[in-house]
Order: C-alpha cells, then structure tokens, then sequence
C-alpha cells in the first residue's frame, strides 16, 4: 500500500456469540462502535482503544427483539429500532 492508505489499519473482531446477526453500526460522542443485533436483541459495544467489546440488553418488550436502525443525536443519545411485534423506537442515554 502507498500514500494515505497506508494509514489505516484493518482489525477483524470476532463477536463472542456467533449468532447475534449484527445489523447496522454508529459510533457514540466517546468514539464507541455500538451494533444493533438482529437475532439476539442486544446492543453490542466496542471500545477501539482496549478492543474491549459487550453486549447490553435493552428494556425488555413483549416479544423477542430484532434490533435494527441505529444512529446517534446531536445530544449524544443513542437511538435505535426494535423491528419486532414490539414495534418502537429505543433510546440510550449513556453519558456520566
């Protein structure tokens, strides 16, 4: 590689549970990768500078979670959708 490609570094993770079905990525104010799971209804969380990664269940609905849509606001909160029967959005407010 030359020139500005160079400078990047691709690193593979490899996510402890081999079905969670990670479906879309947005990073928090802190600089966290946070993955919305399909299949297994969690929000996954990797912190890049200790590649230290972990799950989060989000408030429990009616019937199992498929996380789809992720994205951060402006204020710092992580919004994501649950695309179940439980139709909703879910907000995650992980400030100090």
């Amino acid at each position: 590689m030359q020139g500005a490609e160079s400078k990047y570094i691709a690193v593979e993770f490899t996510l402890p549970n081999p079905k969670s079905e990670p479906h879309e990525v947005t990073v928090d104010m802190q600089g966290n990768a946070w993955a919305s799971q399909r299949a297994a209804g969690h929000l996954g969380k990797l912190d890049p500078k200790t590649f230290v990664y972990g799950e989060f269940d989000p408030p429990a609905g009616k019937s199992s979670m498929h996380l789809n849509g992720i994205t951060r606001a402006p204020d710092g909160k992580i919004w994501f959708v649950d695309a179940s029967a439980n139709r909703r959005f879910i907000s995650l407010d992980r400030r100090p």
